[in-house]
């Protein structure tokens, strides 16, 4: 009798120590709404690594992130204390965007969007490995779409841009000189 009751008690011990479930959805909703972006107004968003700046086709550091489009505006919010939470690394309003374009990977299904800002050039590449090339054209498409939608102009392939991470492993092999 005493070995049944210290069962259901330890039992009933678990089951309060077990917490809720984590809604990812509600989790990210809840740190656009920290970082002012009501997660309603959002058209499309992906995890991505991106570029600001990035004018030549050079090897450039990426980014880890969120990429985010509203009906009006565009944010990338860089990772912080290891992906646990967002930070705003660039915002401005689509009408701001000089053009947008995908620029493919001959041979495979992968994407890079190129989006012309305020800032200079902006790659994205929507994958999280640090050293790809490109990302996920599926999720190239849809942001690009998503910005068609927007009324933001098409634009010129402008060649490919390769993260810096991407060209480390074979520096060492083949040295190469980035001016």
């Amino acid at each position: 009798m005493l070995h049944v009751l210290v069962c259901v008690i330890l039992a009933m011990a678990l089951a309060a120590c077990q917490s809720a479930p984590v809604d990812p959805a509600q989790v990210r909703a809840n740190m656009l709404n920290d970082l002012g972006i009501d997660p309603a107004t959002v058209v499309h968003q992906d995890h991505a690594r991106y570029a600001i700046g990035s004018g030549t086709v050079r090897p450039v550091a990426f980014n880890s992130g969120l990429y985010v489009q509203t009906a009006t505006e565009l944010h990338l919010l860089r990772n912080k204390d290891g992906g646990k939470a967002l930070e705003r690394d660039l915002s401005f309003p689509l009408a701001k965007l000089q053009y947008a374009t995908l620029e493919t990977w001959s041979f495979t299904h992968l994407k890079q969007l190129q989006l012309g800002s305020p800032s200079g050039m902006i790659v994205v590449n929507f994958h999280e490995t640090p050293d790809a090339m490109a990302g996920d054209g599926d999720k190239a498409d849809s942001a690009y779409a998503a910005l068609q939608k927007s009324n933001v102009r098409s634009g010129p392939p402008s060649g490919r841009v390769w993260p810096e991470q991407a060209v480390k492993p074979y520096s060492e092999v083949y040295p190469v000189t980035v001016k």
